[in-house]
């Protein structure tokens, strides 16, 4: 399904919303300001191009700049949305989700198994080396996609990306 439309521009109180949601500690009016004399947003007036003067004298005394006049009054002021989706990076913690590319979803998890073989190389005895590691290693997946799913893929499917593992290993030498 699509993303809903979204306009190409957001008027004034979206951009607030916009800069409260993300920094709600901050003065949204001053951080559009300051993105607006360092030139990292463009602003329309009007539906025609505004680029602040910094050294432009305010009609008001009370403004240090037209862009803050201009904001403070409310003049119909606009926003690129992509100037002010750029002007914060995501938050590493928020995930973004990959597009669903079609095709069936994977049977078997694989990451889950490769993460408890990592986990066993982490224990005081780590994996086995040797003969019959790779054996070993085939047993520790086969035993814990029993747990997890009361199944386990075909055992060369196993097989196969236990020989990746041990071909890892051994390329490093150990």
């Amino acid at each position: 399904m699509n993303e809903p439309f979204r306009p190409k521009y957001a008027d004034l109180e979206e951009a607030r919303l916009l800069i409260r949601a993300r920094y709600p500690d901050l003065d949204p009016d001053r951080v559009l300001i300051a993105a607006c004399l360092e030139r990292r947003i463009k602003v329309t007036r009007c539906g025609r191009p505004f680029i602040p003067d910094p050294k432009a004298r305010p009609q008001s005394a009370w403004y240090a700049s037209p862009m803050e006049e201009y904001i403070a009054m409310g003049n119909e002021v606009q926003f690129l949305r992509a100037d002010l989706d750029a002007l914060w990076p995501a938050p590493k913690n928020e995930i973004v989700k990959a597009k669903n590319q079609g095709g069936r979803l994977p049977k078997w998890d694989w990451e889950g198994a490769l993460i408890e073989v990592t986990r066993v190389a982490n224990t005081p005895d780590g994996l086995p080396t040797g003969r019959g590691a790779q054996a070993e290693i085939e047993r520790i997946m086969r035993d814990w996609f029993i747990a997890t799913y009361d199944g386990a893929p075909s055992i060369s499917d196993i097989r196969e990306r236990a020989r990746r593992i041990m071909a890892a290993i051994t390329k490093d030498g150990n």
